[in-house]
């Protein structure tokens, strides 16, 4: 319901200045939404409390939305949400699959929202919550919770590492 609302918001203010400005000023006030609107859908996850396959399936059509929103509004080809669906799209990756995607493509995020997604990717598994907060309740959770800490550390090397030239 909020993506709706947005929605419809910024086409009723695009629709309103529209009639009031210039194509090239129009431009300059919705330049740079879609990448605002990635920044905060990836530094903001903090404030989710869990997380799973549907609820990563939902932001992904929301940021579809959002996306083909923004196209009705002639702006030109910024390409900022597609940060936040690659983003999401990690969670599917899993968590071995998003330190090989890191190791073969170089960080495109901080390390916080790194370890955020694989604080989802193990929340998936009702264990998040305890492993983000380094508690585990029993043996298995424990285990979880040696394995959760050992991705950590390795997503910290990789993160670190210098970015991977590109081959121009």
């Amino acid at each position: 319901p909020y993506i709706h609302a947005l929605n419809a918001d910024i086409s009723a203010i695009e629709e309103k200045l529209a009639s009031c400005l210039p194509p090239s000023k129009l431009t300059l006030v919705f330049a740079g939404i879609s990448v605002l609107m990635a920044h905060i859908l990836t530094t903001n996850t903090r404030h989710i409390r869990e997380f799973n396959r549907a609820g990563n399936a939902k932001m992904l059509r929301n940021i579809l939305a959002l996306q083909q929103n923004l196209s009705n509004i002639a702006l030109p080809e910024e390409g900022g949400l597609d940060a936040a669906r690659k983003f999401y799209e990690l969670y599917d990756l899993g968590v071995d699959g998003i330190l090989r995607h890191i190791s073969e493509h170089g960080a495109e995020f901080s390390f916080d929202v790194y370890r955020r997604m694989v604080g989802f990717v193990y929340s998936g598994s009702g264990q998040g919550a305890a492993l983000s907060e380094g508690r585990a309740n029993s043996l298995m959770e424990a285990s979880q919770s040696d394995q959760y800490e050992a991705h950590i550390r390795q997503l910290q090397k990789l993160v670190e590492k210098p970015p991977i030239p590109s081959r121009s």
